[in-house]
């Protein structure tokens, strides 16, 4: 990362650039500094020089008016590159510090490029073409600086000289630590000039930093100890102790490919150096470079032979091997099964080897283990740069086990790294719009609109044609509304294709289906799906409730039953109620038989039919009938209002073959 404290015009029209130059620890920001300093001040040169070639080659001479249009516009691009390039921020880290120069304005704008050239040359246009080579060295060099500072691998040292070759050619010349030293631009024509660069820090400063990080190394802060160790490597990159502790750091925080450049350059400096060459090894090993990491250890043993703990690592790298050789083999003739065997094996120290992940979880797949191959690619997502692809499957894998809101968060990712996916922008669309239905579908079943439950599932089903577990997803919903309103067989054949096609433990299904066999009066499916529902959940409250109310029902089923005597299903209304018992009061009234045998069955009937209207009219009494507690039995501790105090319709009628009375009051 860049800092610096901005850039000021002065009253002749030049900036002056004040530039604090810092690594940080974000590989991002400094990717982006490289791109703006390096692109922008130095590419414009490079595609001039190219065109001029190209006129050469093509024996077009450019006139002199053309020239000088080059160099405005080169001009004014560098000048504003640079601009750019004294505005970026960053956090303070005055290190390593660039110090003050001035950038000349090479004029001020009144006119477009076009006319400010003419046949004789004004004086701002000579002075332009006098200060030209200035303004590629300056523009250059700044380039130079800042990507050096920028270098994560410690490739090029950020303390260097640089000059221009005889070729043209840019090279840079180490300086060593603690050298004040001021940056010498060779010109063409053998003008030199003295730009002041790099002001650098002494041995203490590096030791004070070092000394930081290992203290915040030892208190477990990771971040804070990086930044210092940045800084000490910053002030001293040929360090390869730092470099070797700025790697440990890494490795604790679990960046291991930003820890492998540094080991890299601490074997490069100095290769006797052990533990490097060990934790070097030990690294590549599980990242999966088996023969990089064997030759690692082959050195270590070359000089130390009875290092017990590389020997095993050695040996162990003969059966990884063997290991990958057997899993690659039996996935080719299919044999998942073996084949996921033999990748659990490897997997166990190739812990950061993508490619393991990705073909375990194509076995798991192909076995039906959808979940677990979904594990696999998730892990596989934080061990790759470009995972877009992955994510694209992982959605892809959720939405086909019917996880339609887990699947739109993971393409919502693969959209994060690339909005244009002709892939998953298509897959977020059609998975949006299942999540916003599914969302009015619960809302409508948490509101009991069964009717507006029924609606919004039937629109998911139109929707949706092809992928079954979103289709019993919706069906777990139906299944409950049905029953609700009092759609018995439909209810029981949704219930019964979620539990034949998905999954046959789901405690909810299987506890919808009881109650709705309850109303259908099935008592024993009904106990069978509660005691399945116990099976797969035995601490389900819904269950066991639910066991005991259709036992007692079942029992009861042996007695009066009054939904039967008024001839209604259980989930009948009050409405339901009253006409059936005015149609059954008329039609079975004593008063309408003479025979005195069909006289006393009337009367029995008609007994029944009047306690039948008292228990299911009254809220309280059809709650205890429902839980297998008849009111009106006297033998029930329950109690209740019994017939012979009277009948709910008005009427009373004298045994001995007297005239009945009746009086009703429907």
């Amino acid at each position: 990362m860049l800092e610096g404290g901005g850039g000021q015009r002065t009253a002749d029209g030049a900036i002056r650039v004040q530039r604090h130059v810092c690594v940080s620890s974000s590989l991002t920001t400094v990717h982006s500094a490289e791109k703006r300093c390096q692109t922008a001040a130095r590419i414009d040169y490079e595609q001039l020089k190219r065109s001029r070639k190209r006129r050469n080659e093509k024996g077009d001479q450019k006139d002199e008016k053309s020239r000088e249009l080059d160099q405005v516009h080169f001009c004014l691009e560098t000048y504003k590159n640079l601009q750019r390039i004294s505005l970026l921020n960053a956090r303070s880290c005055p290190h390593v510090r660039l110090q003050s120069y001035r950038i000349p304005h090479p004029f001020r704008l009144t006119k477009p490029p076009c006319e400010l050239s003419s046949d004789r040359p004004s004086p701002k246009t000579a002075k332009i073409r006098k200060n030209f080579d200035n303004y590629v060295s300056t523009a250059y060099l700044l380039s130079c600086l800042l990507q050096a500072t920028a270098s994560r691998r410690g490739e090029i040292s950020p303390y260097y000289r640089p000059t221009q070759t005889e070729h043209h050619r840019w090279c840079l010349k180490p300086l060593s630590l603690g050298e004040r030293s001021v940056a010498s631009v060779e010109k063409p024509k053998g003008k030199t000039e003295q730009l002041n660069a790099l002001t650098y820090a002494g041995k203490e400063e590096v030791q004070r930093h070092l000394d930081l990080g290992k203290e915040f190394l030892a208190k477990g802060q990771f971040a804070d100890a990086l930044s210092h160790y940045h800084a000490a490597i910053d002030l001293d990159p040929l360090n390869y102790q730092t470099l070797y502790r700025r790697a440990t750091v890494y490795l604790a925080m679990g960046k291991s490919k930003s820890a492998v450049p540094d080991l890299d350059k601490v074997i490069e400096l100095k290769g006797d150096f052990i533990a490097a060459r060990i934790q070097r090894g030990n690294v590549l090993l599980k990242q999966g470079e088996v023969d990089a990491a064997e030759r690692d250890y082959n050195a270590v043993l070359a000089v130390e032979p009875r290092n017990a703990e590389v020997a095993a690592k050695a040996e162990l790298i003969a059966d990884l091997r063997q290991y990958l050789h057997q899993a690659k083999s039996f996935f080719e003739r299919a044999d998942y099964h073996s084949a996921e065997y033999y990748l659990n094996k490897a997997v166990e120290h190739l812990v950061w080897d993508p490619s393991l992940y990705r073909l375990r979880a194509k076995c798991l797949e192909s076995r039906g283990e959808v979940r677990k191959a979904i594990a696999d690619m998730r892990t596989l997502t934080k061990l790759v740069a470009d995972s877009t692809e992955d994510y694209l499957r992982i959605s892809q894998l959720y939405y086909g086990i019917g996880d339609v809101e887990e699947s739109l968060t993971q393409v919502r990712e693969c959209l994060k790294l690339n909005p244009d996916h002709k892939e998953c922008f298509p897959l977020y669309k059609k998975v949006k719009k299942i999540v916003k239905m599914r969302e009015s579908l619960n809302d409508a079943k948490s509101r009991e609109d069964w009717m507006g439950c029924l609606e919004k599932g039937q629109q998911i089903l139109k929707a949706e044609t092809k992928v079954a577990e979103v289709q019993m997803d919706v069906y777990r919903h139906l299944c409950k509304c049905n029953m609700e309103l009092g759609h018995i067989n439909e209810a029981i054949q949704q219930c019964t294709d979620v539990l034949e096609n998905s999954d046959p433990n789901d405690v909810d299904v299987l506890c919808d289906r009881a109650e709705a066999y309850l109303l259908d009066e099935r008592y024993d499916e009904a106990i069978e799906d509660f005691q399945k529902a116990q099976q797969a959940n035995g601490e389900s409250r819904r269950a066991q409730e639910g066991l005991e109310k259709a036992q007692k029902l079942k029992k009861q089923a042996g007695k009066r039953d009054y939904y039967k005597i008024l001839g209604l299903k259980r989930n009948a209304s009050k409405r339901d109620v009253t006409k059936a018992y005015r149609k059954l009061a008329q039609k079975w009234h004593p008063d309408n038989f003479n025979d005195e045998k069909e006289k006393k069955k009337a009367e029995a009937k008609f007994i029944d039919i009047a306690a039948a209207k008292e228990v299911l009219s009254d809220d309280e009494k059809r709650a205890q009938f429902d839980q297998g507690i008849d009111p009106l039995d006297p033998d029930s501790k329950q109690g209740g209002t019994h017939f012979h105090h009277g009948f709910p319709g008005g009427f009373m009628f004298r045994e001995g073959g007297g005239p009945f009375s009746f009086k009703f009051n429907f």
